[in-house]
């Protein structure tokens, strides 16, 4: 085992903890949520972190900054899931844009999202503390429930398999 431990005097060390969701790029780099200090990519070649912090326009909305899910769409941008928001950045101009709950603006079935997920169509898989959501490959957001044989129920996990099978891991 290799420990990697916070050290306030490095920027190029792991955010303080906890940590609570890793995810690896297809190019082998890990991206590793943290509650309340942003999400942290590692480079295993050269052994660096780098922390990517939510914008401060948007803490100051959503007021939470815990990252819990990360994937990469089809395009090479980046999702993130928060405990407030889904956001979404442009890989190469990183710009962003989010989705969240206001109260006249519904977006997701809750906004505490747990899990996120890019299929291989492109559709962003989103699982919330209240159902599923599918953000459309045409960027329209779906509202999944019982009609669709999925319950309104906390999604903890989604994951895709290398058979393009989606596996849903809920609270019920």
């Amino acid at each position: 085992f290799q420990f990697y431990r916070t050290n306030p005097l490095d920027p190029s060390t792991v955010s303080a903890g906890p940590l609570n969701a890793i995810y690896q790029s297809e190019r082998g780099f890990l991206w590793i949520g943290s509650e309340g200090h942003g999400v942290n990519y590692f480079h295993p070649d050269n052994n660096l972190f780098s922390v990517i912090h939510l914008p401060f326009d948007l803490l100051n909305k959503v007021n939470v900054s815990w990252a819990r899910s990360m994937a990469i769409d089809q395009k090479g941008d980046y999702w993130f899931g928060y405990g407030g928001l889904l956001l979404q950045q442009n890989a190469s101009t990183l710009q962003y844009s989010y989705y969240v709950n206001e109260p006249k603006k519904v977006q997701l079935h809750n906004a505490s999202v747990r899990s996120v997920v890019a299929d291989r169509e492109n559709n962003i898989w989103i699982g919330t503390a209240g159902g599923m959501n599918r953000l459309t490959s045409k960027r329209k957001m779906e509202f999944l429930d019982e009609r669709d044989s999925l319950p309104k129920t906390f999604i903890w996990k989604i994951f895709l398999d290398s058979r393009n099978v989606l596996w849903v891991g809920a609270r019920d």
